[in-house]
């Protein structure tokens, strides 16, 4: 959006400089981030149809009382989290739940800035999982 800004005020006398026709270039790659919250039957039929990324966010409590069958656990809260989920890869898609949805929302948040392109958040969490 700046770098448009940027492109209608410009005239022969005031070329774009460089530096501004790189961030339409950002700009554009931000825009091919998938960042999206499936509910828990398309969290399943995908999940269930071919091997996935499957992130459980909640605490290692949380995650032994119960989790989705192939999820490993990253607690949100962890002080590592960030070292954590760097390890994964990011150019395949991630899938990410918590108890509710709302940690594992905040969470696409942190893994889009670490440079994830396909990420998606089960609605309702673990607690709507029925599956």
């Amino acid at each position: 959006m700046l770098a448009c800004a940027a492109n209608e005020n410009t005239s022969d006398e005031h070329p774009v400089p460089d530096s501004q026709s790189n961030v339409a270039q950002v700009d554009q790659e931000e825009s091919a981030v998938i960042a999206k919250d499936l509910t828990a039957e398309e969290f399943h039929q995908v999940i269930s149809s071919k091997s996935v990324q499957l992130v459980d966010v909640r605490t290692a409590d949380e995650y032994n009382g119960g989790t989705i069958e192939g999820a490993q656990n990253i607690d949100y809260y962890a002080s590592d989290f960030k070292s954590q989920i760097a390890e994964l890869d990011k150019s395949e898609p991630v899938y990410l739940f918590c108890r509710s949805g709302s940690r594992s929302a905040k969470a696409m948040k942190i893994f889009k800035e670490a440079g994830f392109t396909e990420i998606y958040n089960l609605i309702g969490g673990y607690s709507g999982w029925n599956y």
